[in-house]
């Protein structure tokens, strides 16, 4: 994972206020309305499941797209979601991947385990 917070879908029941909403919701809200301007999602953890229903990959980016969310970067922080991310990519145009390592995370960078990131903290 790439931060200490534990995405929703993986967190232990009653871990979270919001679970017993998160629980009782059984599919995903209206879309909103469209922007007025064509976007991209600049950061986007498609590896990371929510809700009851999963969604693929070209699902969730057509639902973005019908709202004006032209495209994606898909950002990938340890090896697993980095493979997914490539994955991703191959198989949809509209995504961009990314590999991130955050001050958070400096287990997970193989730069800081040497001593620091290029470009500095």
């Amino acid at each position: 994972m790439c931060n200490s917070l534990i995405p929703a879908a993986y967190r232990a029941a009653g871990a979270d206020p919001a679970d017993a909403a998160r629980q009782a919701r059984q599919d995903y809200p209206p879309a909103p309305e469209p922007l007025p301007v064509p976007v991209m999602d600049n950061h986007t953890h498609l590896d990371f499941p929510d809700g009851e229903s999963p969604v693929g990959i070209a699902a969730a980016l057509d639902a973005a797209q019908a709202v004006g969310v032209q495209g994606a970067v898909q950002v990938g922080c340890d090896l697993e979601s980095s493979r997914f991310t490539v994955r991703a990519v191959d198989l949809d145009s509209r995504l961009l991947g990314q590999w991130h390592c955050t001050p958070t995370t400096p287990g997970l960078c193989p730069a800081r385990r040497a001593g620091g990131c290029a470009g500095g903290d």
